[in-house]
């Protein structure tokens, strides 16, 4: 299962979507003091919360479960492509509630915003999960080919 090199790219997935939850997205530095946005909500400098982003929350939930769930499907290959998209779908997402939350934090807060490393995993996110769908679309076509030869 994990000598695959489509199980490893979804493990590198599985931890960068980990790392995710662990990190903050970004941090604003503004005149009322330093604010910090992470997966699950905006908080101030000494930790209360300023804006809940619960569905942000769910969304890296679901992107960390859909690659999770994948390395465990080896042996239905088809379905295993079919998550690997829909988990595309939401890391692309992603970028449009984290944008979503942005502006909206923006309104409420005028700063300087410098954005994390975190804020760039789900783009690597997608390239792992295109390079563990071609080597799976590669196992698919090796073993249709094989049935041919029975």
């Amino acid at each position: 299962m994990i000598q695959r090199i489509q199980s490893l790219f979804l493990l590198a997935a599985t931890v960068l979507t980990g790392l995710i939850f662990a990190t903050s997205l970004l941090t604003i530095n503004a005149p009322q003091g330093l604010f910090t946005l992470t997966s699950v909500a905006l908080k101030d400098a000494t930790g209360q919360v300023i804006l809940s982003v619960f569905p942000l929350t769910i969304l890296v939930g679901l992107m960390f479960a859909g690659s999770v769930i994948t390395i465990f499907l080896f042996k239905n290959r088809m379905l295993q492509i079919r998550i690997i998209v829909f988990t595309m779908v939401l890391n692309a997402g992603f970028y449009a509630l984290f944008f979503f939350y942005l502006s909206a934090v923006k309104k409420q807060i005028s700063g300087e915003i410098s954005y994390e490393v975190s804020t760039i995993m789900p783009i690597i996110n997608l390239i792992l999960l295109f390079l563990a769908m071609r080597a799976i679309g590669k196992d698919e076509a090796l073993v249709r080919s094989l049935e041919r030869i029975r």
